[in-house]
């Protein structure tokens, strides 16, 4: 049986202090077939940029605004192609490398 695709949905804003981390989360795991959808409703630190300059990792950014987390993960789960659906915050990190497994 083939294992499920998983969009992960991260609603973010101005979060340049965490995601880092969660990034870092996602990619370490040992199941790697998802994508993550990147919800920004237009940060104005560094945020962006540390997405941009990310690699290892199937990322999209929707960056726009938004009226909070539910848009946001609105406008992510509108655009994704998994089969399994996961929201991941932006300050939130997996603590297992085989969270996702």
């Amino acid at each position: 049986m083939k294992p499920p695709f998983f969009s992960i949905v991260m609603p973010t804003f101005n979060s340049d202090i965490y995601i880092q981390e969660a990034l870092f989360s996602l990619k370490r795991q040992t199941f790697q077939s998802f994508e993550v959808l990147i919800c920004d409703g237009g940060s104005t630190d560094q945020t962006l940029q540390i997405i941009e300059k990310f690699d290892g990792l199937n990322l999209r950014i929707i960056s726009r605004s938004d009226t909070g987390v539910p848009d946001a993960l609105n406008k992510g789960f509108n655009s994704a192609h998994g089969e399994v659906y996961f929201w991941l915050n932006s300050d939130d990190v997996l603590l297992t490398t085989t969270a996702l497994e």
